[in-house]
């Protein structure tokens, strides 16, 4: 299904997009990848300027994730610290971005904070939006003094640069408007490619209930708390980690707690796997708006997740999920989940019948023409259910 926008200028030359990132792993691939095609598909001429990182899929892969109508330029191997993916994407930018682009989209903090640096005082310069994935200063491994400094610069940069800031969920427009106090700010949420999402496997009758977790074994997923839970349930319940990461202490935790690894994986293969399970247990620290959750919700798997800012826009709490704030709510969803008659039942049901109107893809490349042309509509704060998961950051 392909939703077509009606442009007035159709007869004009197709509108250039430059999306720049140093942030190309994980799920920014997945994000960008589902917005990149269907922009194509509304006829925009894209390109995607990004520096690579340690999780950044192979070359052969990302062209096979983007497809042949994006073309990817990536920053020369070498020197990978930031002060060097600065220098690079400052100097992409000041150069044949802002003279080739009709648009420029900035993609994460250190991305869009040096992009946005380098438009800073041209006379001539496109149209430049900016999407974080995610504030930085909700990054709780970092130290209260470095996230303050991460919230005064996008505080400085949305109020008096150059670029319209763009998100991914409305709880994080809530954080923009309520916390950095932003005047106005645009909501282009995330979606899956619902038709590439496999059918739900059955489990055997005599197999045990499988609770997963999707994402990069690191900091940010909590994998401690996963582990948590998976001790609690040992020998009534698989557990496993859908991905792998570098952090050894992480890895030996989940290795104690009896959890499975399946180690990294392709997206179609990592989706096989995720058809397969009977719980998605998410405790992340922060998000944007998590891929992993909406893909699982669309294939009617129960949810249990940390209640932040991303994950309050795709869980329904006590209708296709559980929202929750400790290890200790989350053991106790899990438990209901397991052995309450009808419930994981009724979830499915419940995430299932909102799929096409939730969480598919198909408004991307509409509501980004649109924000790109001035015609979508600035983000109206509302007061949410989950407010506290937002103004405590």
């Amino acid at each position: 299904m392909t939703m077509q926008l009606n442009r007035e200028a159709a007869t004009g030359s197709p509108l250039s997009v430059a999306h720049v990132t140093e942030s190309l792993g994980g799920g920014v691939v997945t994000s960008l990848a589902r917005l990149t095609l269907r922009q194509v598909e509304q006829q925009m001429r894209v390109t995607l300027y990004f520096t690579r990182r340690d999780d950044t899929p192979a070359t052969a892969e990302l062209a096979g994730i983007f497809g042949t109508g994006v073309t990817l330029v990536e920053a020369p191997a070498g020197d990978t610290s930031m002060l060097a993916h600065a220098i690079w994407i400052m100097s992409k930018v000041r150069g044949e971005i802002a003279t080739s682009a009709d648009i420029i989209h900035f993609h994460s903090s250190v991305g869009g904070a040096f992009g946005r640096l380098a438009l800073t005082g041209r006379r001539r310069k496109p149209a430049s939006f900016y999407s974080p994935h995610g504030f930085s200063f909700l990054r709780t491994d970092y130290s209260p003094p470095v996230r303050q400094v991460y919230r005064v610069i996008e505080s400085v940069l949305g109020r008096h640069g150059p670029s319209q800031l763009v998100l991914v969920s409305p709880s994080e427009a809530e954080v923009a408007t309520r916390v950095l106090k932003m005047a106005h700010c645009f909501v282009v949420s995330n979606g899956v490619a619902l038709d590439a999402l496999p059918h739900r496997e059955q489990r055997p009758a005599d197999g045990l209930p499988i609770v997963a977790m999707v994402g990069r074994i690191a900091y940010q997923k909590a994998p401690w708390k996963f582990a948590e839970v998976a001790r609690h349930f040992r020998g009534r319940a698989r557990f496993l980690w859908i991905g792998d990461g570098e952090t050894d202490e992480f890895a030996a935790d989940l290795d104690d707690a009896g959890v499975e690894k399946t180690g990294w994986l392709s997206y179609p293969a990592a989706m096989a796997q995720l058809a397969r399970i009977d719980i998605l247990l998410f405790l992340t620290l922060w998000e944007g708006m998590p891929l992993a959750v909406m893909e699982a919700q669309s294939m009617g798997i129960p949810v249990v997740a940390s209640n932040i800012v991303g994950n309050v826009d795709i869980v329904d709490d006590e209708r296709t999920g559980f929202l929750v704030e400790s290890v200790r709510e989350a053991i106790d969803s899990v438990e209901r989940l397991l052995s309450e008659e009808g419930l994981a039942e009724r979830f499915s049901a419940e995430a299932l019948a909102v799929r096409e109107s939730r969480w598919s893809d198909v408004h991307l490349g509409v509501e980004s023409a649109e924000l790109y042309s001035g015609t979508l509509p600035a983000y109206t704060p509302s007061v949410r259910a989950a407010r506290r998961a937002i103004i405590s950051t």
